[in-house]
């Protein structure tokens, strides 16, 4: 029960007591009828006055827990729309730091049964960045656990695919004389190969490609200049290697061990240098911290996992970062150089801010084009 009406049914209580005494006294002393009428009278106006205070007070506190709810729920409305905006801004790209601040509001007004999902469908999201669709599929699963939040609703599964058609406004075929954009550009592909592409490895790589026999990667080089270094070095036998390490995390891990043999790298440098290398894998190669000890998996050698030596694991560390408290692995591509690496460098695609991420088809076709212009037959 509320404080404030205690304390009022205290006084009123103790008032009632006092007239009841002081009636008490009128009837005993003069024997008449003023003390049960002045018992009576107060009695009913003691009442009169609770209940009113007590509805009044009810009343009060129903506009203030209303008044509340509608001023939550506008907030939690604004947090919701500006974290959905951001998300669909990310389509296509990897910059998620853009709703890193949408997250933390979020986070005070959410849910919490359905945060999990959301971080679940927000990490599948950032590993499949590069893949517009798949990316966009996660996005309309956020967006329909946010709206089933805010309006209290649990639609069918079904209705994902209603709001990703809602919210995904970009038409991923559109008319043009009749024909798709993405059947008209594979269908020019396939008929002018030979047009397309002057070096025959060139053309053979787009051809496995297209076949489903391999995939090609983006790759933005943590150091320019120590990693070209370690490709230049190495470049006349198995021993390059493009790099990366993680403080933590393993999801760029993850993503460079599904390179597989025969897969094509793209190598871009930071700083809007460009692409400057077109390599062929030949595995992968991970070392792992664990209790200060270091441990091997070398698909390229088929090694599933082994101890190694400090000395051994420093073979697979190019920028140095294994001596670091925080570092917990570095992940590397096994290479043969495709002969070209390039100084004065371009980039014919969109930025991928993603370390690692595979290509999309009409990028890959640009890529192979730029880097064909500089081979020779």
């Amino acid at each position: 029960m509320n404080k404030t009406v205690v304390k009022y049914m205290l006084i009123v209580f103790i008032t009632i007591l006092v007239v009841v005494a002081i009636a008490s006294y009128f009837n005993y002393k003069y024997d008449n009828a003023v003390g049960p009428n002045l018992i009576t009278a107060f009695v009913g106006v003691a009442v009169s006055a609770l209940v009113t205070l007590v509805l009044l007070n009810g009343q009060t506190k129903d506009e203030e827990e209303k008044d509340k709810n509608i001023k939550m729920f506008q907030y939690k409305q604004r947090c919701y729309t500006d974290f959905v905006n951001k998300l669909w801004s990310c389509k296509g790209t990897d910059d998620f730091d853009k709703i890193e601040g949408s997250m933390r509001n979020l986070i005070f007004v959410i849910n919490p049964e359905i945060l999990p999902a959301l971080t679940k469908s927000i990490r599948i999201a950032k590993n499949e960045c590069e893949t517009r669709d798949k990316a966009a599929a996660q996005y309309a699963n956020i967006t329909k656990l946010l709206r089933d939040d805010l309006l209290n609703e649990n639609n069918d599964e079904k209705q994902i695919e209603l709001v990703f058609q809602a919210c995904y406004y970009e038409p991923q075929d559109q008319e043009n004389n009749g024909k798709t954009i993405k059947e008209t550009s594979s269908e020019t592909h396939d008929n002018n190969i030979e047009e397309d592409f002057q070096n025959p490895m060139i053309q053979k790589i787009w051809q496995d490609y297209q076949n489903g026999k391999l995939h090609c990667w983006h790759f933005n080089a943590w150091d320019n200049e120590i990693q070209n270094e370690c490709l230049d070095e190495n470049k006349d036998y198995e021993g390059a290697l493009i790099s990366l390490f993680e403080c933590g995390e393993d999801w760029r891990t993850n993503r460079l061990q599904e390179v597989k043999e025969g897969d094509i790298v793209f190598l871009f440098n930071r700083g809007g240098d460009g692409y400057v290398g077109m390599y062929r894998a030949t595995g992968t190669v991970v070392v792992k911290v664990e209790d200060g000890k270091y441990y091997l998996t070398d698909t390229g050698k088929d090694i599933v996992r082994k101890l190694i030596t400090d000395e051994e694991a420093e073979q697979y560390d190019i920028y140095g970062e294994l001596k670091d408290e925080y570092c917990t692995s570095v992940a590397s591509i096994r290479v043969l150089s495709e002969e070209i690496h390039l100084i004065n460098t371009y980039n014919p695609i969109n930025v991928i801010r993603q370390t690692i991420a595979r290509v999309s088809e009409g990028n890959v076709w640009k890529l192979l084009k730029y880097f064909d212009g500089f081979y020779k037959n």
